[in-house]
């Protein structure tokens, strides 16, 4: 009470000392009524106090068992951080109703496939993470989690067919919800992205200052960011950087002159300071680096003498085109039509399949394209595009490249890509072989020299599997034809008596490919029609492979009658012994021509003939006209040839040269054939003169017979 007292005084001498005296009387009643109030409360206390001291006692036991029970109903509480990695589209959570329970309570629904994250605090002890997929509670995915200290859940959910929760497990900390965010800016973007991910953010979101897209995340600088520096942030909370492109495409496409004697040196390319390649003399030069904004220098070097130089400065902002034209002198390299251009065209092409083509249209092809590196192997073989055909390319079909990218075709001649890849081989096959290989084909009956198309259409598999392949050739448009022998049995006709025209006609139709005719007394056949078959080499009725040699004997009209008179069985097949004592017998006749049979040459004879055509033909040799000279049981044969006419009749055929300079070539065959026949005529003995394919001496160009032109390859 006494503190209550002075406290008062004290007042009121604060009162008395702040107020003026007008005052004075009303503060006095105050403080009276004051002292009357206090001096009652005194009295109520003491009583009061009494009565708390009887009842202390009672009291005391009771709050300290309060105490006590308040310690024990204290809550221990801890932090919970759930750090998921979300994986499935969103179309799943568009399908699906996917919920995490906590303690068989909702405490997440994902609604999309982004990373998420969420700070918990639950009470510690056990806990179980469950998972409901639309209206089912997947029990067997169940998790329980003993919370003892701020702790992370971590896992990944994805969703295939199922939920599926893989990697899951907990951490004891709570780090990531908290971290340190450094400042971005005019850092190189991919180094930021980097920088961020070794932070643990995984929302990292970055976009152009100009609204163009970002394709190259190492050409771009930060230079805006929407976070502050030094922000605590969850590693789910969104960044977003605002970048400038400061890194450009330059593009060289560059030509160099090719200098047929001098100056033909390589020229080496250097960009500032560093050199960046090579360009061998003559060739196309593309390439393609980065380079940061600013100014540039472009110097190309004479590969054997750097004091030969020129450079060209170029100040790059945006993605360029440096082109130009090189050409190289002694003293100096000229850049002519240097231009620096803005942007890029699309100088990359898709390489398209030109496998099986001739080497001539395939080199078109890729030409067409833009291709400027076309290279064709084997390079020291190959003297006529035309005449071989590409089995293989360095670059595959459907692959883009730029267009000086090095393409080398490997290529064969055609006659032995035809021979490996399609003679002998049945119909089936054939056709399997041509859309392995990219080629286009075309089916011929070789015994009636007809397409077979039509005839095609109406086989079955097995009748396909009896067409064999004979012979192969290309055709003016670079197809290839494909000319089939039947090898199935036929019927052997009867050609007893017919000339031999309508013979060789039903033998055809026969499907029989392996004919041959020959006369009695071994004379040359000029008309068919002019001849009747008097024997043949397999009787009438027998059943035979199409594809069987058939032997037919003809003679003229009184030969014919003889054979009735003398025969009149069927014509045996003729055995082996049969053949042998014809050859015998024909080795043992007269070679002459009709008109030539009064006057037999001795073998002497017409071995000194031969010598003296020999010497004659050796004076042509410093034409660069080649011969040789030989004889058989029919004729005496002259082969020539000459270096350049095998390409002069294929530029004929093409149209690149005029066919009057074939003609000529011709001519003087013709008149020299004529030559040659005209010594042996008297003798009767006939005279084949050959123009060989100076390549491939198998081939002929053109034949004589005793001066009569009987084959020309331009014409035939």
């Amino acid at each position: 009470m006494y503190g209550y007292f002075k406290k008062l005084i004290v007042f009121v001498r604060e009162i008395y000392e702040g107020f003026v005296m007008k005052y004075s009387v009303r503060i006095i009643v105050i403080f009276l009524l004051s002292l009357l109030i206090l001096a009652g409360c005194e009295e109520n206390s003491k009583t009061s106090m009494v009565q708390s001291s009887e009842q202390g006692t009672n009291q005391e036991s009771d709050s300290e068992g309060d105490v006590a029970s308040s310690e024990e109903s204290v809550i221990v509480m801890h932090k919970l951080y759930f750090d998921v990695n979300v994986t499935s589209s969103e179309d799943v959570f568009q399908n699906h109703s996917i919920e995490l329970y906590l303690d068989e309570q909702p405490f997440h629904k994902f609604e999309d496939g982004k990373y998420y994250t969420e700070l918990a605090e639950v009470e510690e002890g056990n806990h179980v993470i469950s998972f409901k997929v639309d209206d089912a509670i997947l029990n067997d995915l169940n998790q329980n989690v003993n919370v003892n200290a701020d702790m992370s859940i971590v896992f990944t959910l994805g969703f295939n067919d199922s939920l599926d929760i893989t990697s899951f497990g907990t951490s004891e900390s709570i780090a990531d919800s908290a971290i340190v965010y450094d400042s971005m800016e005019n850092v190189a973007l991919d180094k930021a992205i980097e920088n961020l991910a070794n932070k643990h953010f995984v929302n990292v979101r970055y976009e152009s200052n100009d609204s163009t897209s970002i394709l190259d995340t190492s050409e771009w600088l930060v230079v805006g960011q929407n976070v502050s520096p030094g922000s605590q942030l969850d590693k789910a909370e969104e960044i977003v950087l605002t970048c400038r492109k400061v890194y450009f495409q330059l593009y060289f496409d560059l030509s160099f002159d090719q200098n047929i004697f001098l100056a033909t040196y390589d020229i080496e390319v250097y960009l500032d300071g560093e050199k960046i390649d090579t360009i061998p003399h003559g060739k196309n030069f593309t390439y393609s680096t980065k380079l940061k904004e600013g100014e540039h220098t472009a110097t190309f070097y004479k590969s054997t003498d750097n004091k030969v130089f020129s450079e060209k400065k170029i100040n790059i902002t945006t993605d360029s085109t440096l082109s130009g034209r090189l050409h190289s002198n002694n003293k100096d390299i000229e850049l002519n039509n240097f231009v620096l251009n803005n942007g890029i065209a699309d100088t990359s092409f898709e390489v398209v399949n030109v496998v099986g083509m001739q080497l001539d249209k395939a080199l078109s092809v890729l030409g067409g394209i833009g291709f400027t590196n076309v290279v064709k192997e084997p390079s020291d073989d190959i003297w006529m595009d035309s005449n071989w055909i590409v089995t293989a390319q360095s670059v595959s079909a459907g692959t883009k490249v730029d267009k000086n990218t090095k393409i080398v075709l490997n290529s064969v001649k055609k006659e032995a890509y035809l021979s490996s890849n399609y003679v002998s081989l049945n119909m089936n096959d054939a056709a399997k072989k041509a859309k392995a290989l990219n080629n286009e084909i075309l089916y011929v009956d070789y015994a009636k020299n007809m397409y077979m198309t039509n005839k095609i259409s109406t086989m079955d598999e097995n009748e396909k599997k009896l067409w064999i392949v004979k012979q192969a050739s290309f055709n003016s448009e670079g197809k290839i034809q494909l000319d089939f022998i039947y090898t199935g049995m036929v019927e052997m006709p009867n050609l007893m008596a017919n000339n031999l025209a309508d013979a060789l006609a039903t033998l055809k139709n026969a499907e029989f490919s392996d004919v041959e005719s020959k006369t009695q007394d071994g004379s040359y056949i000029w008309d068919n029609s002019d001849w009747k078959v008097v024997s043949q080499s397999v009787s009438a009725g027998t059943k035979v492979n199409a594809n069987k040699k058939i032997v037919i004997t003809v003679g003229k009209d009184d030969a014919v009658q003889a054979t009735a008179q003398t025969s009149s069985s069927p014509v045996k097949e003729e055995t082996q012994e049969d053949k042998l004592a014809d050859e015998k017998d024909s080795l043992m006749k007269s070679d002459l021509s009709k008109e030539s049979k009064d006057s037999i040459a001795t073998d002497e004879q017409i071995d000194i003939l031969m010598a003296q055509t020999e010497a004659l033909l050796k004076t042509k040799e410093k034409d660069g006209i080649h011969s040789t000279i030989e004889r058989d049981d029919k004729y005496v044969i002259v082969n020539l040839w000459k270096d350049g006419l095998t390409e002069a009749a294929v530029y004929v055929k093409e149209g690149q040269l005029p066919k009057s300079q074939w003609n000529d070539v011709i001519d003087g065959m013709t008149i020299l054939s004529n030559a040659i026949y005209s010594n042996y005529k008297p003798y009767g003995i006939n005279v084949m003169v050959n123009l060989l394919n100076n390549r491939n001496k198998e081939n002929i160009l053109a034949s004589f017979y005793n001066g009569q032109k009987t084959y020309d390859v331009v014409d035939d």
